[in-house]
């Protein structure tokens, strides 16, 4: 099976999965910090505190509660 989680939900943290900063895009009140984990690209949102360059190695993590499991199909599981 696999786990999903929406992008909103990740936090960038001392532990937790490990990821690559791409690229990061300043739209005005946000930040697009664009991660690489594993052969993924992910779109987190962010502030304009966090000061990250690419090429930079960060963890990331979500609250349990907003993972979700899904089948080798690809269909949501409970």
């Amino acid at each position: 099976g696999y786990i999903g989680v929406r992008p909103e939900a990740l936090t960038i943290t001392d532990k937790g999965l490990p990821a690559t900063v791409s690229l990061v895009e300043p739209l005005g009140a946000e930040t697009l910090i664009h991660l690489t984990m594993g052969e993924d690209t992910v779109i987190m949102r962010g502030t304009h505190g966090l000061d990250l360059t690419p090429g930079q190695e960060v963890h990331v993590t979500a609250p349990q509660d907003t993972l979700r499991t899904f089948d080798k199909s690809g269909r949501a599981t409970l």
